[in-house]
């Protein structure tokens, strides 16, 4: 009898320490996940700001000519780049189902899913390329100034070719990124960087013996760049996967109906998600141009620091995407959720340095962009300030609203944030930034308020939505 209390104390004992060893396993899991979704999100990171730093670097170049040419090729950038970024949320289901079919052990799945990721960014691309070319006469219905249509309209010919080699890349980044080999992003973005810088150089002002061209030397630049880093990616892939680089050529020119459907299906409702926030920029940014080539390179300046914020967002989410498929696939909840908690504190501390900047130093920012020197700095300075303080109150919603929307799309939860972002995007922010803008004559700030309030409904509504699917039965 007197044994009985020692044997109970004893199993009590190891019943305690078999959960204290579950629970360090798990933290230690965890931990190790924090660190696999951060070494995917950093190349991806340094992938997207390949692409924002050329739209940077091309704002810089032309920005040195005066407020219309930054005005210009910051709207067509704009423009372009909501076509390109809507295509690589529908795309982004080539690596979320590539995810899935490497977990159930489905290799041949993975190849097939690539191959059909190829041809539905050619059918991405088509109506792209048609819409982008409407949008000067869209443009001149609006009475633009002449001046800022010309170079709006030289530049958009030319710069919306880079569409299909930047889709295509995104194809095979999204497998490589499955793949768990995507620090080869940071290679081929600091190239693309580099060589874009030095094309500007040569193709804007005309250095060396090469003619000025001015924006459509930027233009020119930017659709070379593309197409040299689809090349070395390809390369790589080919020698780091082999087998599956074999198998992709032998598939190539099949086209697979049924899985051609189930990623379109799948990713329309990203993509027109995404759509909803790309056109909610465009939108805004087209309206304020009405104003003037000043209001518009204002507002095109305080959009490069948002653009920041949104890619880094932007890399995280798609990191979180992958992952997230793949425990939802496991059927392990609790990680998902551990994962989608670290996504926000994470994107919190970036977001607030951000903010910082916008509110304490926003005329750095304008001087990253215009020489003071140059024709409508003054104004520009003036707006773009008014512009940062606005900007840096929704700032924090802005990242949410990504991140959310990609954790949602690793969950296969693609229709009820569309619902979302009309209501968020267009309902609160277009609907209502034009009835402060035009109904009230509240001018172009009237927009950016519409913006604010657009984008702040549209994070928080997307935030408890991830918090409802991911809490664990």
């Amino acid at each position: 009898m007197n044994d009985i209390p020692a044997l109970t104390l004893a199993r009590i004992l190891w019943q305690h320490s078999r959960l204290d060893l579950q629970l360090d396993s798990t933290v230690t899991s965890a931990y190790k996940e924090y660190k696999t979704v951060l070494g995917i999100s950093l190349p991806l990171l340094a992938y997207y700001f390949s692409e924002v730093a050329i739209g940077l670097t091309d704002l810089y170049i032309v920005g040195q000519l005066g407020s219309v040419e930054l005005a210009a090729v910051g709207l067509g950038k704009t423009i372009v780049f909501g076509w390109l970024v809507m295509g690589f949320c529908i795309l982004s289901m080539v690596s979320v189902l590539s995810a899935e079919a490497l977990a159930q052990d489905r290799p041949d799945d993975v190849t097939l899913i690539v191959v059909q990721g190829f041809w539905l960014a050619v059918l991405i691309v088509i109506p792209g390329i048609v819409i982008v070319l409407l949008t000067p006469w869209l443009l001149r219905q609006m009475n633009y100034e002449a001046a800022m249509l010309t170079e709006i309209e030289a530049y958009l010919t030319w710069v919306v070719w880079m569409l299909i080699p930047a889709l295509w890349f995104a194809v095979v980044r999204n497998f490589l990124t499955v793949m768990k080999k995507a620090s080869v992003f940071l290679v081929v973005s600091i190239a693309a960087v580099v060589v874009n810088y030095l094309l500007n150089q040569l193709l804007v002002f005309g250095r060396l013996g090469f003619p000025a061209l001015g924006v459509v030397g930027a233009a020119v630049a930017t659709v070379f760049v593309n197409l040299l880093s689809l090349a070395i990616l390809v390369m790589y892939a080919w020698a780091s996967e082999r087998q599956y680089s074999l198998d992709f050529l032998r598939q190539l020119l099949v086209l697979r109906w049924q899985r051609l459907w189930e990623l379109t299906r799948l990713g329309l409702p990203a993509g027109a998600m995404q759509l909803l926030e790309s056109g909610f920029f465009i939108v805004i940014s087209m309206l304020i141009g009405i104003y003037g080539a000043a209001w518009l390179a204002a507002n095109n300046v305080v959009l490069a620091v948002i653009d920041v914020n949104f890619i880094i967002a932007l890399a995280m989410g798609e990191a979180l995407a992958v992952r997230i498929a793949y425990y939802k696939g496991s059927d392990d909840l609790h990680m998902v959720r551990r994962l989608a908690w670290f996504g926000y504190a994470v994107t919190a501390v970036v977001t607030l340095s951000i903010m910082l900047l916008l509110l304490l130093r926003p005329q750095w920012v304008v001087e990253l962009f215009m020489n003071p020197e140059a024709e409508g700095y003054a104004q520009t300075l003036e707006y773009a300030v008014i512009l940062a303080g606005i900007a840096a109150l929704f700032l924090i919603f802005d990242g949410y609203q990504v991140l959310s929307t990609w954790m949602l799309r690793g969950l296969k939860d693609t229709v009820v944030p569309v619902m979302i972002g009309v209501g968020g995007y267009w309902l609160a922010g277009i609907g209502l930034g034009a009835l402060l803008s035009f109904g009230l004559g509240i001018g172009p700030t009237g927009l950016w308020w519409g913006f604010a309030i657009g984008l702040t409904t549209a994070g928080a509504l997307l935030v408890l939505r991830v918090i409802k699917k991911t809490r664990p039965a």
